[in-house]
């Protein structure tokens, strides 16, 4: 299990919440929960401010390379 990363990009900040990959096929509800409750935490935090754009996902040791390689490439929405 991967611990919380902030990851600070000049005008984005990036959120990430470490899971196990047993989360990928069946996430357990309090999961759910609190990808939801974030979600809106900071699609609410982007509608209210301009100066910085905030982004929020989770990340399984099973997509480690495909998620750092989408972000080389300037892809940070991820669902």
């Amino acid at each position: 299990m991967v611990s919380d990363i902030n990851k600070r990009d000049r005008e984005r900040i990036i959120e990430i919440l470490g899971k196990g990959d047993e989360e990928i096929g069946e996430p357990s509800d309090e999961n759910k929960a609190k990808y939801k409750a974030a979600k809106k935490h900071f699609n609410i935090l982007n509608q209210q401010q301009n100066e910085i754009k905030y982004f929020f996902n989770f990340l399984t040791p099973e997509d480690y390379d495909y998620y750092f390689n989408h972000l080389k490439n300037g892809n940070y929405n991820f669902s």
